[in-house]
């Protein structure tokens, strides 16, 4: 059980309204402003009030300030409420507003306490307001005039430690009255921080009441729960995370405002939700075609079963399969990130265009590390199609081994080969020094032979007869493969006659060519 008293410098600072500050009087009260800092000291008036500030001795930064002031009333645009008698007191030590040509100014998020020394004299304002939690009203005591004047130096020991000012009194009849909770989210949600606020009034005049003991006991079967709380501006909060054993259960928040001897209890009770199933990752197949320039995105979409209430990561990474990276596409790794609410995304992999002929090639991503989400499909297959002709349409031309002419043409649509045409070649024979034999304009494929998916054509002639007593056979074999606008491969042949009393043999075994697309 924690409690929590109201005082401090959040009401105590509420010192100051729009008012006309008195002129400095020297009495021997002014000892008893609270300055504790060594330096020279300034005492005067501010509002009713009384106020001390120290300077270094070197005149350059204000070391402490100290105020005690009379009832005041705050304003805000739906109301007011009365601030009773309070004390205050700051030692800035080493990080005090710092004084230039005799002026100094120290801004908080509520106070902004400025003025100028001049000789022995000082005045300046002191403004304050502050926001109250929950409704979001702005009070303000507007700005306070101050006049001081030196009141000599003095060397006294670092001073103790600041006491917490005094507690704003309530009036004797005014009763605590504690409103219905709000809370953040709406439902307590295992494992997740649950907030709940009460606004707390007095009986009497149904203002918020800036004073008294804050008690309060958050539970699960009957287990406290630790928490964080506060009592401030009419406004009392908790705040903690919800056991994740509690889920199913029921919550209870006690809390019990105690002031001027009177009090008032207040018991909310919520069900513990189940909280949100986390949400299953999954990725995509994708393709795109290769393109024969510059790059193009592959994208694969990755998916979430259901939007969820936090943030979603997960990694990935590309691998290799038939492309190959850097040469087919970009490898990629990184984080996919989701916000709450977000449902799809998409990983961006890179793919080199190219003119060469290829087979359809792939390459894989694959998530991990999945964080608020699990992964139900974490591989997809990225297939890169070729979109490149097998052969470039045209005539073709070029040379063989033995220096001979070569010749053919390619069909519009780039899939046939016709007309493969040599100028002569060479077969050597056996048995030797009896012929030779040469095969002069040699022409192939008078009918159109296909290029083949992965570029390459073959062309095959067997051809055989009877003369007389004499048998001949031919078997001739050219094949071929295109890159580009150019072209290359081998011709192979074999020639044989049988005369009945001998048998010649002739063959071109090894003769290879080159060809290029004539422009």
């Amino acid at each position: 059980m924690k409690r929590l008293i109201v005082t401090s410098v959040i009401l105590a600072l509420t010192l100051v309204s729009a008012t006309q500050g008195g002129v400095a009087q020297t009495s021997a009260q002014e000892a008893n402003l609270g300055c504790k800092q060594s330096g020279i000291r300034y005492v005067g008036s501010i509002a009713s009030g009384r106020i001390c500030f120290t300077v270094t001795s070197n005149g350059t930064r204000i070391r402490e300030l100290s105020m005690t002031m009379p009832r005041l009333r705050a304003s805000s645009a739906g109301g007011s409420i009365e601030i009773s008698d309070g004390e205050w007191w700051r030692a800035f030590g080493e990080d005090g507003p710092i004084v230039r040509n005799g002026s100094f100014k120290y801004v908080s998020s509520e106070t902004v306490f400025s003025g100028s020394l001049m000789g022995s004299n000082a005045s300046g304002t002191l403004q304050w307001g502050w926001t109250e939690f929950m409704s979001g009203i702005r009070y303000d005591t507007g700005t306070f005039r101050w006049s001081a004047h030196k009141s000599g130096t003095t060397s006294s020991p670092p001073p103790p430690a600041a006491k917490p000012p005094k507690a704003p009194s309530e009036p004797a009849l005014a009763k605590p009255v504690i409103g219905p909770p709000f809370t953040v989210p709406v439902q307590p949600v295992a494992g997740k921080r649950f907030t709940v606020a009460f606004k707390v009034t007095r009986s009497d005049t149904g203002a918020p009441l800036t004073s008294g003991t804050m008690i309060c006991d958050p539970s699960t079967a009957g287990n406290v729960i630790p928490h964080a709380e506060s009592f401030r501006g009419g406004t009392a909060r908790l705040s903690f995370v919800v056991p994740a054993s509690a889920k199913g259960k029921l919550l209870k928040v006690k809390v019990t405002i105690k002031v001027a001897g009177k009090s008032a209890t207040k018991v909310a009770s919520f069900k513990v939700q189940q909280g949100l199933a986390k949400p299953s990752l999954a990725i995509g197949d994708s393709s795109v075609a290769e393109g024969n320039a510059g790059t193009t995105a592959l994208s694969f979409p990755v998916t979430l079963s259901a939007a969820y209430t936090e943030a979603i990561t997960v990694n990935y990474a590309t691998a290799n399969g038939t492309a190959t990276a850097p040469a087919d596409y970009t490898a990629a790794t990184g984080t996919l990130s989701f916000k709450p609410g977000e449902k799809a995304k998409t990983i961006a992999v890179t793919v080199v265009g190219e003119t060469a002929y290829e087979p359809d090639e792939t390459l894989t991503v694959a998530l991990s590390n999945p964080v608020n989400a699990t992964i139900a499909d974490g591989t997809a297959t990225g297939t890169i199609t070729n979109d490149d002709t097998l052969a470039m349409p045209g005539p073709y031309s070029g040379r063989t081994s033995q220096n001979e002419t070569v010749s053919f043409e390619v069909l519009p649509g780039g899939t046939q080969v016709r007309n493969f045409r040599l100028s002569d070649v060479n077969l050597s024979c056996k048995p030797p020094n009896l012929v030779s034999l040469h095969a002069p304009n040699t022409v192939l494929a008078t009918t159109p032979v296909p290029i083949n998916s992965d570029a390459t054509f073959t062309i095959a002639v067997l051809e055989s007869g009877v003369d007389g007593t004499t048998t001949w056979k031919d078997d001739i074999k050219v094949t071929g493969r295109f890159s580009g606008n150019s072209a290359s491969g081998s011709y192979q042949e074999t020639f044989s006659v049988d005369f009945g009393w001998l048998i010649v043999t002739c063959t071109a075994p090894n003769v290879t060519w080159t060809a290029a697309r004539v422009p």
